[in-house]
């Protein structure tokens, strides 16, 4: 499990700044998941599943199986 956070900056090189004007922004949080099934659940996990590795957004993670 991961934290997702973003540096934002809004200004370029080269833009004056002056006291209390924004330079950017910090986003932090929101996709921390945590999947949780119960014990007689049968599960099949990606191929692209590996621990310590991220995936990309609307990828397949895992399916139930019937």
């Amino acid at each position: 499990m991961a934290e997702v956070s973003t540096c934002q900056l809004s200004i370029g090189a080269g833009d004056s700044v002056a006291p209390g004007k924004e330079i950017g922004m910090f986003h932090f949080g929101g996709s921390s998941h945590a999947l949780i099934f119960g014990p007689k659940t049968k599960i099949t996990f990606s191929d692209e599943v590996k621990p310590g590795q991220h995936l990309h957004v609307n990828r397949i993670i895992a399916a139930v199986d019937q």
